[in-house]
């Protein structure tokens, strides 16, 4: 409240309004705002006749001259407490700011000097995605094709799954499906990413029994023969006698082949690897005839080869010819060589050099095709005669983002034929590929009555973890397309 007063009489007080810039009463209908500038400050208000008047500017109502205005502290347009108030809160915010750049620049500089594992993961992409596969990323594969007397057509495809199991994945003409299965049992001791191989045959020959698959892998005790039907039983797995009785190397692959003669009722069960701490190979085989069981022996060849060499066996002839086979392998320089093998000895023959190059553990496979066909008595090479057939040989690129193809047979030597197989690989708007394994099914011991089926799995990832996928191969090695039959069943 004011203090002074225009009249003595104290009869009749008034309320005098507190001294604030930039108000004004009017009468008595109420406050407004002053809208001229701060530089005009009103003075207090006297009271005439019991109202309020406004004073002009300069003086009071009695024309005397009015006091000065009160000083006011003031700092670059603002009362001199918020004038430091803003000082203050720009402090703080300054502050702030450094601290907030000084820590972000050291978790920064922090996470620049860790692991890319250590970091927060990137979006998923086609090649990081999570894999959705049942398959082990690091999976084999092997194949099996015959005919049985019935006329039926039998391919069986064999892979890991993620759980370590072995898996088939079978198709037969009469059912005209695939049917996907374990042949292991649960807790099975087997190798992550172990190697695989399989053949399959009459037992002693005689073909009134069932035809009996062999599928070899291996565990902690060393090389193991998974067999079905297992003593006589029909759709049963069981471990047969092979099993721990050889140990290869860790990176050892493994080749089966099984040879049947059905003139003499003689066999040849052969299994080819590398052992412990030797780069050369080994030759572990099972003989029996009409009169002879023998046990299995054990040879190592004369052969130094690439640790973890590739390995892929193929007839050059007809097999009731007895005519030899070719072992395809890299040696220590990862040259892809070719080798007459002999499966009834055990022997090898001579050896030819390629130009291409073939990486450890790296997808092989061989389809033969008989090519005699195409000749007539005149025209068809000496060597043909004895040796018909043409091996289609495919393998992966050094980075594994692609498949070569080269043909070879007696007359013609080795040819790249990648071109033939480009369509399968090149295909518009297809995620890239890596391929991991293939397999080229043999009718080994049934050859006698089954051709080669020209038919090649493919294990490759695309983005999703492994897949596998089934190819065709033309007859005879000629210039038909290779075609793809379709995906196979992994579950």
């Amino acid at each position: 409240m004011a203090s002074h007063y225009n009249t003595p009489d104290h009869s009749g007080l008034q309320v005098v309004p507190q001294h604030h810039d930039g108000l004004q009463a009017v009468n008595v209908d109420g406050i407004e705002v002053d809208y001229r500038t701060a530089e005009r400050p009103w003075d207090h208000p006297s009271d005439k006749n019991g109202k309020f008047l406004v004073q002009d500017h300069g003086e009071n109502v009695t024309g005397t001259p009015a006091a000065p205005p009160t000083p006011q502290n003031i700092i670059c347009g603002l009362r001199k407490r918020t004038f430091y108030i803003g000082i203050g809160i720009l402090g703080l915010i300054v502050i702030a700011a450094a601290v907030g750049g000084g820590v972000g620049g050291s978790i920064a500089a922090r996470n620049a000097s860790q692991p890319q594992e250590q970091q927060t993961p990137p979006a998923p992409s086609p090649t990081n995605r999570p894999k959705t596969s049942p398959l082990l990323q690091e999976s084999a594969l092997a194949g099996l094709n015959w005919k049985d007397a019935s006329n039926d057509t039998h391919f069986q495809v064999y892979f890991q799954s993620r759980d370590g199991a072995i898996m088939e994945s079978a198709w037969n003409s009469t059912g005209n499906r695939w049917t996907v299965s374990r042949i292991t049992d649960p807790g099975a001791d087997i190798k992550p990413g172990t190697p695989l191989a399989a053949s399959a045959g009459f037992p002693h020959v005689n073909t009134t029994w069932d035809v009996v698959k062999n599928v070899y892998f291996t565990g902690s005790v060393g090389i193991i023969e998974r067999q079905s039907p297992f003593k006589e039983a029909r759709g049963v797995w069981g471990n047969d006698n092979l099993s721990g009785q050889y140990t290869s190397s860790n990176r050892s692959l493994i080749l089966a082949f099984w040879d049947q003669n059905f003139s003499n009722r003689s066999q040849n069960l052969v299994l080819l690897y590398q052992t412990l701490g030797a780069n050369s190979l080994s030759v572990s085989r099972y003989f029996s005839d009409r009169t002879s069981d023998l046990p299995w022996t054990v040879q190592q060849l004369s052969l130094s080869i690439l640790d973890g060499s590739p390995l892929a066996l193929a007839r050059s002839g007809n097999p009731s010819t007895r005519s030899d086979t070719r072992l395809y392998l890299a040696d220590s320089n990862e040259n892809l060589m070719q080798c007459q093998f002999d499966f009834q000895t055990g022997n090898l023959g001579r050896l030819s050099p390629t130009a291409f190059k073939l990486q450890a553990q790296a997808p092989l496979a061989v389809i033969p095709r008989d090519n005699t066909g195409f000749y007539n008595r005149d025209t068809l090479p000496e060597c043909a005669r004895s040796a018909p057939y043409t091996h289609l040989i495919l393998f992966a690129s050094l980075d594994r983002s692609s498949l070569s193809l080269v043909s070879w047979n007696c007359s013609g030597g080795f040819v790249d034929q990648t071109s033939k197989i480009r369509p399968l690989l090149i295909v518009p708007d297809r995620p890239k590929r890596t391929y991991l394994g293939l397999a080229a099914p043999q009718p080994d011991g049934l050859a006698n009555n089954t051709p080669s089926s020209g038919r090649v799995y493919v294990l490759f990832d695309a983005g999703d973890g492994p897949e596998v996928e089934e190819w065709e191969a033309p007859l005879g090695g000629t210039d038909a397309a290779w075609e793809v039959i379709g995906p196979v069943p992994v579950r």
